[in-house]
């Protein structure tokens, strides 16, 4: 929508920015300043963000047992789930 407001005429620019206004409730100002900002291409990153989908199990229950036993041992629980403690 934005490349046609850019490529539109004055009449057909009104034109969208009242079906901008009626059908994603902007004001008209607010519709103008969206319509004008510069297209953004997909800049994906080319590399993952964030957690990994899929982790190590090694790792994985080495945190996780020391996290079972440390939780056991502020409860007072003498033997942990995993037997550990």
């Amino acid at each position: 929508m934005q490349v046609r407001y850019g490529r539109a005429g004055l009449e057909y620019k009104s034109k969208l920015l009242d079906e901008v206004v009626e059908f994603f409730g902007y004001h008209r100002m607010a519709a103008i300043r969206a319509l004008c900002r510069p297209v953004k291409v997909g800049t994906g990153a080319p590399f993952v963000i964030g957690q990994p989908k899929e982790y190590e199990p090694e790792k994985l229950l080495v945190v996780l047992n020391a996290h079972c036993c440390c939780t056991a041992k502020r409860a007072g629980i003498h033997a942990c789930a995993c037997g550990a403690a």
